[in-house]
């Protein structure tokens, strides 16, 4: 007789990756099968989630490198509980992500993301891809960093002007410095 083994599933709640390369990829699926209830992500990944492999419970995910945007878009996709998301580098292509991909990476709603920190450079040019992105995420408070995103101080000084406009609390990362437009300051006003 044959017994049928069920999957194993840990409880985990906090994954950190110690490898020697940000190249070892940790596939993000399997991840997802073995510890559904991981609460925190610190690691390299690869690799999409689907609505029935995701974690539930995830609130921060601070990813070294992301193999590609498909990683990204499906995490705030399918992880609502997601408060914080950080990548240092997108490994395809991360040079040609714009507004449009800014604003797909958001498009399903992501109710309690605090901090939105692509730390690498981009070709969004700000207004289109954040104003949508700050009417899908309400609890939105950092968005950075935008010289990584090659968006010059004077832009923001000129975005954060219509955020104060229509009293959004939100603060603008540029250059590791945290801008906020309800707190006027200097360098952003010259």
């Amino acid at each position: 007789m044959v017994a049928e083994v069920g999957f194993l599933e840990l409880s985990i709640v906090s994954f950190t990756s110690y490898t020697a390369s940000t190249m070892d990829f940790v596939p993000i699926q399997a991840l997802a099968r073995l510890a559904p209830n991981i609460r925190h992500i610190k690691a390299s990944l690869r690799g999409e989630l689907t609505e029935d492999r995701c974690f539930k419970q995830l609130y921060s995910a601070t990813i070294p490198v992301a193999y590609e945007l498909g990683t990204l878009k499906t995490i705030l996709q399918f992880c609502k509980k997601l408060a914080y998301l950080e990548t240092r580098e997108l490994l395809t292509s991360p040079g040609l992500i714009n507004d449009q991909d800014l604003v797909d990476m958001v498009e399903s709603g992501c109710p309690r993301l605090e901090a939105f920190r692509l730390l690498f450079p981009t070709c969004i040019q700000l207004v289109p891809g954040i104003k949508q992105m700050m009417m899908n995420c309400p609890n939105l408070k950092i968005i950075g960093d935008l010289k990584k995103w090659n968006i010059p101080l004077s832009t923001l000084s000129r975005f954060s002007l219509n955020v104060n406009v229509h009293n959004l609390d939100v603060t603008f990362e540029h250059n590791s410095i945290l801008y906020n437009p309800n707190t006027p300051c200097k360098e952003l006003f010259r």
